[in-house]
């Protein structure tokens, strides 16, 4: 919560049942304490241990856009990722027509499930954030090779993206590896991510590394 309250100035008005009965922040209590303890999924993290795909609108209101790296490196087993550009907490991309709107999160489920059935492994991702020459980077490696990939982009005057549009831009393929750059921003926010695409028995599907929010004093090398 100390996240959100840095990058939105204050609590998400959608979580506001929790704020006006004074569950958030949490309540430094027996009681308060016990009660997170059972409803927070973070705590049950060491036998939640089965192949996740985890799906988040990267426009939900409810959080900050790069909240899910609060928890990534600590959830165990298999994991894979998908964020739905331009998509609330309902995962409705509000910038495709119709049945369209669903079509990032059709095609992840049934394909994550399809692998499941068949018992084939879903592509091995590995990423890395980082800077090269003032530039903003980041370098993926996909076993098997992605079909496409392309970098997702957002700028914002703050870390609140709630409101942000997201827009592709180009990523280099070369064999297994996928590379992207972007510039710092003069003034303000950018956030960005990649996204690799795959397909099964016809399936076409994507994959997500993590967000990255970045200013122009919070460049780093790794």
């Amino acid at each position: 919560m100390p996240h959100q309250l840095e990058a939105f100035g204050g609590y998400s008005n959608r979580i506001s049942p929790y704020t006006k009965r004074a569950l958030v922040p949490l309540p430094e209590t027996p009681e308060g304490i016990r009660l997170w303890s059972m409803v927070d999924p973070w705590v049950y993290r060491e036998k939640l241990t089965l192949p996740k795909l985890i799906i988040n609108g990267a426009n939900d209101p409810y959080w900050t856009t790069d909240a899910l790296n609060l928890y990534w490196d600590d959830l165990k087993g298999d994991k894979w990722l998908l964020y739905v550009p331009n998509a609330g907490h309902s995962l409705r991309q509000q910038d495709k027509p119709g049945l369209d709107q669903f079509a990032y999160v059709a095609n992840g489920l049934a394909a994550f499930v399809r692998h499941q059935i068949d018992d084939k492994p879903l592509p091995k991702l590995t990423w890395k954030h980082d800077d090269a020459d003032g530039r903003l980077r980041l370098a993926v490696e996909s076993t098997p090779p992605p079909l496409a990939a392309r970098l997702w982009v957002a700028a914002a005057p703050t870390k609140d993206f709630r409101l942000a549009k997201w827009t592709e831009r180009e990523a280099k393929i070369t064999d297994n590896k996928v590379v992207g750059e972007i510039a710092l921003p003069r003034e303000g926010y950018v956030a960005f991510y990649g996204e690799l695409d795959y397909e099964i028995e016809g399936i076409k599907y994507h994959l997500s590394t993590q967000i990255r929010v970045a200013g122009k004093s919070e460049t780093k090398t790794e």
